[in-house]
């Protein structure tokens, strides 16, 4: 037995939002539509690189009609394009936003946001109601299709290049050229795209959290050890208790506390290595411990789940100082 921390296995062409739980679907989706409307608005149609083949339809638009002017599609445009399954707001769904979902009343998909080219985290924070097949992911090759053709024409490992951490950097360097070249228009996108990774990060988080619960049970079976040693705490929402609400994650401290006191077979050396690096596991996400060549718990999606929550945090740590006139450092994608 031993530990080994195994790379994350994305499904090829396909960046899985719904691996990220229902309540960040909407911000992280939002976060990719205002890079893509900064893209538009900074570099015009013909210069955009985000999501290029986004034309505006009149199945977009409530009444049938493409506004004059028009550049760049709208978020319903954008969800037909990017997302996969697209979304037909002209469709009569549950409002997503009654509690109440067993009885609430059919409402079009128009009404759910007020300016669908300018649209709110509170108005998509419940996408993951959107209708029985709601959005869950982001097509790569839509949205960076001239990374895409490239990587792919250089033989580069498509799945891990996709993954949806990587595509948050590879968002991060198109934000860093677009807002050093125009930060008066890059402004408000930047301002939404700060809430939506706030919403992201904390959300992902949460996420995480009953993966390495279920890892770290596991993990004290496997080695014998005292359940019991298992210690958790009740964790708010920072960001909105209302969306979020409360989860349980595990205590670290009091858990590796209680696994120091745990008594092992002298044997079992394997066991105490593994158990001194615990602690250190946890709190990283990467726990990913094998025993008969079985992987254990749900430590994959703890990986998962972390490595998107961190990168969304350095994105956001860019943006934050960006916003603020400082220096800053971009999140650096894996080529």
């Amino acid at each position: 037995m031993r530990l080994n921390i195994a790379s994350l296995i994305s499904v090829v062409g396909l960046a899985a939002l719904v691996q990220a739980g229902k309540e960040v679907r909407g911000a992280e989706l939002l976060m990719f539509f205002e890079a893509y409307r900064m893209d538009v608005d900074i570099k015009g149609v013909d210069g955009a690189t985000l999501a290029k083949g986004c034309k505006p339809l009149e199945a977009d638009f409530e009444d049938g009609k493409i506004p004059a002017g028009q550049k760049g599609c709208n978020l319903w445009g954008f969800m037909r394009t990017v997302g996969e399954p697209s979304f037909n707001p002209s469709l009569d769904i549950k409002d997503p936003n009654d509690p109440d979902q067993k009885n609430a009343k059919q409402v079009k998909g128009w009404s759910l946001v007020t300016d669908p080219m300018s649209p709110t985290v509170e108005e998509v924070r419940n996408m993951y109601r959107w209708g029985s097949n709601p959005y869950s992911r982001i097509q790569p090759k839509e949205m960076f299709p001239d990374k895409f053709g490239t990587v792919r024409g250089e033989g580069k490992d498509t799945n891990a290049y996709f993954d949806f951490h990587n595509m948050q950097a590879l968002l991060g360097k198109r934000i860093d050229t677009l807002s050093a070249e125009n930060m008066e228009k890059a402004k408000p996108h930047l301002e939404k795209i700060n809430v939506c990774l706030q919403w992201a990060g904390e959300g992902r988080r949460k996420d995480q959290a009953p993966f390495k619960i279920k890892a770290a049970k596991d993990v004290l079976k496997s080695f014998k050890a005292n359940v019991d040693a298992f210690t958790s705490k009740k964790k708010k929402s920072t960001i909105s208790e209302s969306h979020f609400g409360e989860w349980e994650e595990i205590n670290t401290k009091e858990t590796a506390k209680k696994i120091r006191k745990t008594k092992l077979d002298k044997d079992l050396e394997p066991a105490r290595e593994a158990i001194r690096n615990l602690s250190k596991n946890f709190r990283n996400g990467l726990l990913n411990y094998h025993v008969g060549g079985r992987p254990i718990g749900g430590n994959g999606s703890a990986k998962d789940h972390g490595n998107t929550a961190d990168a969304s945090a350095k994105l956001m740590e860019a943006v934050q100082k960006r916003l603020g006139g400082d220096a800053c450092e971009w999140p650096e994608p894996k080529e």
